[in-house]
């Protein structure tokens, strides 16, 4: 009965501080598209193209944390639904590399992915891609021009991963954990100066849920602010496939 007292109170707190971390998510959209729209009512701004662009980026961002909360909804309650197969990860994060590539060109940011070859393990395909796509968001976010990204693909033992790698603003050694943390941005946070590329700061959150729902885990290395970070995706491998004997070889045997 007292550990699931304490268990209940910790779910009460934990409730109390998402729905006022959810509040202040909302409060800063919400405040930009009232405060323009008051603005045309008072006649102080003009209802044309740039003000409507505006408007549009601010109601994407609110699209964007809905879609976040879901996905943090099912982190929480680790209510992942899988639909597992075994999946070459250095062709998966090379097809996700190639369809963010533009992002890249466009910000003035190389783009590379290396592998040393397959790297299989049971997965869901799409789920993988999720955690890939946000990791390849936040390099971008963290990265500024001139700068490179680097998707690493490799298999060891057990173990297959993939590494995402930036030349960005890096992550102190106190906030390496912070960073997975919901709502959590650590200091030196860009988003200001670039807020088409601003997060909800969950996603990492859900990123971290979704590898450890495949058994996996996801983790982050910097060699401190300034000098870039590495996330890294950690999932059970299986061995590569044995090549298929040519047919009408199959146990034969040789000729007398």
């Amino acid at each position: 009965m007292n550990v699931l007292a304490a268990r209940l109170a910790d779910l009460e707190v934990r409730r109390a501080r998402l729905v006022s971390d959810v509040a202040h998510e909302l409060r800063t959209p919400l405040t930009i598209i009232d405060g323009q729209l008051g603005g045309v009512e008072d006649g102080v701004y003009a209802l044309d193209s740039d003000l409507i662009v505006s408007i549009r980026e601010e109601l994407d961002r609110l699209h964007r944390l809905t879609e976040d909360l879901s996905g943090l909804s099912r982190a929480e309650e680790n209510a992942y639904e899988l639909h597992r197969a075994r999946t070459d990860l250095a062709a998966l994060s090379m097809d996700v590399t190639s369809r963010l590539h533009p992002q890249f060109t466009h910000a003035g940011i190389e783009l590379r992915h290396c592998t040393s070859g397959p790297a299989y393990s049971d997965v869901d395909p799409h789920r993988i891609t999720q955690i890939l796509a946000n990791l390849l968001r936040n390099a971008l976010a963290a990265t500024p021009p001139g700068g490179a990204v680097t998707v690493t693909t490799s298999h060891a033992g057990h173990t297959a991963t993939v590494a995402v790698t930036d030349t960005g603003r890096g992550i102190a050694p106190a906030d390496l954990e912070r960073v997975f943390e919901r709502f959590e941005r650590v200091p030196g946070s860009d988003e200001r100066r670039n807020p088409d590329r601003a997060g909800s700061g969950i996603g990492l959150t859900i990123a971290r849920s979704l590898a450890r729902a495949h058994g996996g885990e996801l983790t982050a290395t910097s060699g401190g602010i300034g000098r870039g970070a590495t996330m890294t995706i950690a999932l059970p491998a299986e061995p590569d496939p044995v090549p298929a004997e040519p047919a009408g070889q199959v146990g034969a045997r040789p000729a007398r």
